[in-house]
């Protein structure tokens, strides 16, 4: 009897969480010990950009509690979650407890599935009773080259498991090293202008995405299947070489936008911006939408890297100018 009591009281919670557009996606466990899992409506696809809701629901008699449980997101790379889940408890009907736990999720990459969750409660006589639901996937569709994460793209990330004071820390460090370099540089230059010694000049832009473009490729990366670290470091060559070779400094801008922006560029021809926009495009698909390329495709991507450099670099100066 009881137990029909509480799928009742589960059915009036469904019909309330009915307004909160809500679906169940795992229905509750047989047995005194029961978990079910709601989340929003994925009916017709959600979108990328947007977080959704989820809401694990644990029903167990009124003699009984559950052992506090973690999600750990860092586990479940195809989602994020900023917040603490918001945590209701209360009685349900005679003998009977329920208690809810709503997380807002925020969609990162696929493939978008949900691992099986494994709660534990404790009975009245004090024994573990382990319930475990079944891992589901989530209706969301896959991001565009047009639904970019330029952020990820132009600013450094913090490396995993480091906290923001850790940081600040070493960027504080850094900043120490780099002032002591520029002191000894300082230094060194001018003891070399003073014995009139030849100081090597500083190298192009050309010259720069040619020691990268070969340092990177002397990693051998697609080889160790790290293909979107690849893509990330030879679109991030390509377009420090225009930032540097034609005085665009527009580091927040989306690609579409960056593009955009060269077009008031007048040494850069129809043929030069297709050819750019091939590129950056090739190498979104593998960054943001988890595409992988095979042997070919990297050699092309390598090719028109190289060509663009080639066909855009500085014409050299006349015969005796420097």
């Amino acid at each position: 009897m009881k137990k029909v009591i509480a799928i009742i009281i589960l059915t009036v919670f469904g019909f309330a969480f009915a307004g909160e557009n809500l679906v169940e996606k795992i229905p509750p466990t047989d047995g005194d010990f029961s978990v079910r899992i709601l989340t929003t409506n994925d009916e017709h696809q959600l979108p990328y950009d947007k977080s959704f809701t989820m809401v694990v629901e644990l029903d167990f008699p009124s003699d009984a509690s559950y052992q506090p449980f973690v999600l750990n997101f860092d586990d479940i790379p195809c989602f994020d979650c900023d917040e603490k889940p918001k945590e209701e408890s209360k009685p349900t009907t005679e003998g009977r407890k329920t208690a809810r736990f709503s997380y807002q999720l925020e969609p990162l990459q696929p493939p978008f599935e949900i691992p099986a969750i494994t709660v534990t409660f404790k009975d009245g006589q004090g024994n573990d009773v382990t319930v475990t639901t079944e891992p589901f996937k989530m209706n969301i569709a896959k991001p565009t080259p047009s639904e970019e994460l330029e952020d990820d793209f132009l600013e450094p990330l913090t490396p995993p498991g480091m906290e923001r004071k850790d940081l600040m820390r070493l960027l504080a460090w850094c900043g120490g090293a780099l002032l002591v370099l520029l002191l000894v540089a300082g230094g060194l230059w001018r003891t070399l202008r003073k014995h009139h010694l030849v100081v090597t000049p500083p190298l192009t832009p050309y010259e720069i995405a040619q020691r990268d473009l070969e340092a990177l490729l002397a990693e051998k990366l697609p080889e160790a299947g790290e293909y979107k670290r690849f893509y990330e470091r030879i679109s991030g060559i390509l377009r420090e070489y225009l930032e540097n070779r034609f005085d665009v400094k527009a580091p927040r801008l989306t690609t579409e936008e960056f593009l955009q922006l060269l077009t008031t560029t007048p040494e850069l021809v129809r043929e030069h911006r297709d050819l750019l926009q091939k590129f950056l495009s090739a190498c979104d698909l593998v960054k943001f939408a988890g595409e992988v390329p095979d042997s070919p495709e990297i050699a092309q991507i390598t090719t028109a890297c190289r060509t663009f450099l080639d066909t855009t670099q500085p014409p050299p100066p006349p015969d005796g100018q420097p």
